[in-house]
């Protein structure tokens, strides 16, 4: 069975656009954080904005070397693209769209940002965009 095909309490949808190089490290570096840290069910999903440079290969090896990583392709360049193709299908109770760079940054504050928004009452799922530090320094 596929991780999406079980609703997890966090999604973090990672659009990426040939960044072949950075993608195995950060996506790595996420997976291990929420591997030891995390405190309740979630999955990283890669969305490759049709890439030319094998970031696409990377993600998908990625999606059977780690637990709970997934990779979509997406049939354009522009973040906004898998942005609309994911909200019309919400498999998470929260979902984060989180650049690259952000996946390579400290994490540590998620779980207290994350906790609300699951164990709160909620009528529909919930999609944040903006970065977790700018979201929590407010």
């Amino acid at each position: 069975m596929s991780a999406s095909a079980t609703r997890v309490d966090l999604e973090i949808v990672i659009p990426v656009h040939n960044e072949r190089v950075a993608l195995e490290g950060g996506v790595r570096r996420l997976h291990g954080f929420l591997t030891r840290s995390f405190p309740f069910s979630w999955r990283i999903l890669i969305a490759d904005g049709a890439s030319t440079d094998g970031t696409l290969k990377v993600a998908r090896r990625l999606t059977y070397q780690l637990d709970n990583v997934e990779a979509i392709r997406v049939p354009a360049e522009a973040p906004s693209r898998a942005i609309e193709l994911l909200a019309a299908k919400p498999e998470a109770r929260v979902r984060f769209y989180m650049d690259l760079e952000h996946a390579n940054s400290d994490h540590r504050r998620l779980p207290a940002l994350v906790a609300p928004l699951v164990e709160g009452p909620q009528a529909a799922p919930l999609t944040l965009l903006s970065p977790i530090d700018r979201m929590l320094d407010r």
